[in-house]
């Protein structure tokens, strides 16, 4: 029963991975080139942004609204990720780690992230993008 659980487990990690991996390589450089219409197309309508201990941003519109509002303020950016967590099931993937965006006018931002990516109508969206920065 236990190897059936650990197999179980290894085969949703790679699943999770496999899935969510380009998709979040192709969101991150869609950020980063401020192709604000591409980065719309990643979050699910109900999504909620969550800017740990401050504040959250619920729906689509003012999700982007804002993205574009701290991309002014910092310029254009190169973000590396690392420390890759990948895991979930089902309709439900999550993708956690370490962020280090190098911006055009306010220098280098570290954080950690965690995101949750639900399926719908056959393709995962973000729906719940929490971040924290690090100092």
């Amino acid at each position: 029963m236990l190897r059936a659980v650990e197999k179980g487990t290894s085969n949703a990690f790679e699943h999770s991975e496999s899935t969510l991996k380009p998709l979040l390589t192709h969101y991150i450089q869609s950020v980063d080139k401020m192709n604000w219409e591409t980065v719309k197309g990643f979050f699910h309508p109900d999504a909620v942004v969550v800017l740990k201990g401050r504040e959250a941003t619920y729906g689509l519109e003012t999700i982007i609204a804002n993205k574009i509002k701290f991309a002014e303020m910092s310029g254009k950016s190169v973000t590396t990720l690392s420390n890759l967590k990948y895991e979930g099931s089902g309709n439900y993937l999550i993708v956690s780690g370490s962020l280090m965006a190098k911006t055009e006018k306010i220098g280098s931002l570290k954080g950690k992230f965690v995101q949750i990516w639900k399926k719908e109508d056959g393709r995962y969206l973000i729906f719940h993008d929490q971040f924290e920065i690090v100092l």
